[in-house]
């Protein structure tokens, strides 16, 4: 028999014009809930895809579904007949391409309001994108998560009493903002570094190689990164040289001479030849695939991810047997969840780090959740070691491990405590939370915490109601095929940084933004929320396991349908220059592009939009990261703290208008819960 999903008995409504509603109807079914979908739009091998366990509803149907809804999630233009069916339903969701006034818009204009496009590509060549309508992926998701936390926050009375609106311009600004801090604090410029990351992100190498039969991604983010990668060449004599050892003037100041010393060994290689390198030595290594390549995949394929449908093989349920176990007997003494506001009483236990992971403990901190991050005193979370940041350009004075503003963003509103997990005192010590909390967040390789005597069962053991998340990278089992899940790792793999460049050249890929980790993240947030409803209805805990690869495959649906030739009605893009930057536009078939660019070669681009947008074309002046704090952007954006090392600081709200949710603090000093309980006690 199916095990009941997390939602099971709840019933939505989805109202698509978009591939985002849609997606999210799909994520929403298969967490269980009874969903009637809508679709105002043409019908295609991937909207069936996404529709294939709703209820397709007709409009005779629909004022009756919409009556017995528990929510519903709407994507339709504004004026659009069915809204009318809409109104007054409770909690609703809206999700709009941008809560700004303006024109026609679509994912790339979206892409390029928001900053994405500015940091794809080469630095004197047109901007690039993320291809294949992911960011109306991402929009869903972004929606279905809304959509559970409203519905969590209406149990325990708390709201939300309009609608909710998501928009995707500031869902992308999100996400590209959140990256830019890693490089902003070090004084990198985020920018366009072409198949390297600006600056290598700090630590030399992070950037796209050619190998003997195509390309690799190559990354260092520690010293025993790069160590063992030279190991793997044989540790050459020039590796001894002190200058081949401060890696982070390798990436920042002379990238392209220790280029010149590795690829002509990278070129007698082949993918297949890096990988058993890698897998051996153990450092960051990842083919960079063809979407039909990544369709082959072994894991994805003994994880039975793929689904066929209609002769195509697409991914399949996130949520299954493999990624979701609930706890079989509710829990008797299950703390019950009192009226507030928003998640007051709820104790969360963050045991992740880097970005995917701790993205979603900041969720539940901004919605009030009492979130504390554990981490081991040997190995703190590497966002904090980056060095000693720069503020106004000019270092600032403190504890380096305490001033990173990119952690500030990732690990805001929550405590700290520095627990080594490896001994028994502090294993002891981790039971103990974990007994008087609701939620454990990890992000550990699979079977590393059931070795310590802290895996799901020891946990459920001392706390039967206990809901455990544990982020994969990209399997959900121990197994030998071990490698770190750096972002652009996971994006090579999956296929889509072969996507990315210039017509008849090599991949340049996105290595400056790693939209694998905030993609997982949400995702995340959206089962830990699921699950979060389903304990609060039944007492019952879980363990829920997510693959960072498979969400990011499931977003990227549309380009495996094209690399098995589906018939799809997509539209075409252009980058269009002009006399002050670029403009990015989403076409028909039938418009002379040529024609329009030529016309915009001396005109502003500002001139170009207006023009578009009068004759109902989506687009938007490409622009940089650097916007988002001109009052357009940042009231909608940004919240201010104070830390009290680092001082006063912006950090980026979750794009969610409607519920109750925003930066409530900074991130915590080390250690400063375990120590205020010690002083207590």
């Amino acid at each position: 028999m199916e095990e009941r999903g997390p939602l099971d008995g709840l019933q939505i409504v989805a109202l698509c014009a978009t591939r985002a509603a849609l997606y999210a109807a799909s994520l929403l079914r298969d967490l269980g809930a009874g969903v009637g979908v809508v679709t105002a739009m043409p019908r295609d091998a991937v909207t069936e895809h996404l529709a294939r366990r709703c209820l397709r509803l007709d409009e005779d149907a629909l004022p009756a579904a919409v009556r017995a809804a528990d929510a519903l999630v709407v994507d339709l233009p504004e004026g659009h007949p069915l809204l009318g069916a809409a109104s007054g339903a409770s909690p609703l969701v809206r999700l709009r391409w941008s809560r700004e006034a303006g024109g026609p818009a679509s994912d790339l204009s979206c892409q390029a309001a928001a900053g994405v496009c500015d940091v794809i590509g080469e630095p004197e060549r047109e901007p690039l994108f993320l291809p294949h309508r992911v960011g109306e992926f991402y929009l869903g998701v972004h929606g279905a998560a809304a959509l559970v936390a409203a519905l969590l926050l209406r149990a325990q009375r708390a709201g939300p009493d309009g609608a909710v609106e998501v928009a995707l311009d500031e869902a992308w600004a999100h996400a590209v903002g959140s990256n830019a801090m890693l490089y902003e604090s070090q004084g990198i410029p985020y920018t366009r570094a072409g198949r390297r990351a600006p600056g290598c992100g700090g630590p030399y190498p992070y950037a796209l190689y050619p190998v003997r039969d195509g390309e690799v991604c190559l990354i260092a983010r520690a010293s025993r990164d790069f160590r063992n990668f030279v190991a793997a060449m044989g540790n050459p004599a020039w590796a001894a040289q002190p200058r081949y050892r401060d890696l982070r003037a390798m990436g920042r100041e002379y990238p392209d001479e220790v280029d010149a010393l590795i690829v002509p060994w990278l070129a007698q290689r082949t993918r297949d030849d890096l990988g058993r390198l890698a897998r051996e030595f153990s450092f960051p290594c990842a083919p960079v695939r063809t979407p039909s390549e990544a369709l082959e995949d072994r894991l994805l394929k003994e994880q039975r991810f793929w689904l066929d449908d209609g002769g195509l093989r697409l991914p399949g349920p996130l949520v299954r047997e493999q990624t979701w176990r609930t706890s079989a007997v509710a829990a008797k003494a299950a703390r019950r969840k009192g009226a507030a506001p928003d998640l007051r009483g709820w104790r969360i236990l963050d045991l992740s780090w880097v970005w995917a992971g701790p993205m979603i403990g900041a969720l539940l901190a901004d919605l009030g959740a009492e979130v504390i991050k554990i981490e081991h005193p040997d190995r703190l979370d590497n966002t904090r070691l980056r060095g000693r940041p720069l503020k106004n350009g000019t270092p600032v004075a403190g504890d380096p491990r305490e001033l990173d503003p990119y952690f500030h963003n990732l690990n805001r509103g929550k405590r700290s405590a520095v627990i080594d997990i490896k001994s028994e005192s502090g294993r002891a010590e981790l039971l103990r939370l974990v007994a008087a909390s609701d939620v454990v967040l990890e992000s550990f390789s699979p079977g590393v915490l059931t070795r310590l005597g802290l895996g799901y069962e020891d946990l459920r053991a001392v706390n039967p109601a206990i809901i455990v998340f544990s982020m994969r990278g990209a399997a959900l089992e121990e197994t030998a095929l071990k490698m770190p899940s750096y972002a652009p790792v996971t994006s090579s793999l999956a296929g889509l940084e072969q996507q990315i460049g210039y017509p008849g050249e090599d991949p340049t890929g996105a290595m400056a933004f790693g939209f694998s980790d905030p993609n997982a993240g949400m995702h995340g947030a959206l089962f830990v929320l699921a699950a979060m409803v389903a304990r609060g209805r039944s007492g019952c805990g879980a363990w829920v396991r997510l693959s960072q690869l498979e969400t990011l495959c499931a977003v990227l649906t549309e380009m495996y349908a094209v690399a098995q030739h589906a018939p799809l009605d997509a539209p075409g893009a252009a980058m269009i220059a002009t006399t002050t930057g670029y403009v990015a536009a989403t076409f028909a078939g039938t418009t002379e592009v040529r024609e329009l660019e030529a016309w915009a070669a001396g005109r502003t681009a500002a001139e170009v939009v207006a023009r578009l947008r009068a004759q109902g074309i989506a687009c938007a002046a490409v622009e940089p990261v650097a916007a988002h704090v001109e009052p357009r952007w940042a009231e909608r954006l940004l919240d201010e703290v104070v830390h009290p090392q680092y001082g006063a600081e912006q950090l980026y709200r979750f794009p969610w208008h409607g519920i109750p949710l925003h930066v409530r603090a900074s991130a915590p000093l080390l250690g400063e819960y375990r120590a205020a309980t010690s002083a207590k006690s």
